[in-house]
């Protein structure tokens, strides 16, 4: 799987599926997923895991989740390509 494909994939489900007003384009590896930046919650960080989880099929654990809100897209999308990758 690749990065451009997992980028892809976030995006989608952070401005289609969990309908949060921002723009795609808007979405840069260096934007924070938590507070400085997007803004998730951690009842919206559990739902975008959710659905990486159904679309990707990659697994963030309990422990990352914890992590998650600290992480920038970019990061975000290391863990994930890391992960899928290793499978």
């Amino acid at each position: 799987m690749t990065r451009e494909h997992i980028y892809e994939a976030i995006v989608q489900m952070i401005t289609g599926h969990m309908n949060l007003p921002i723009d795609p384009q808007a979405i840069e590896e260096e934007l924070p997923l938590g507070e400085a930046g997007l803004a998730l919650d951690s009842i919206q960080i559990i739902e975008l895991a959710a659905r990486i989880e159904a679309q990707l099929g990659v697994k963030l654990s309990d422990s990352e989740l914890l992590d998650v809100g600290g992480y920038t897209v970019g990061e975000l999308l290391t863990t994930l390509q890391a992960r899928a990758n290793a499978v």
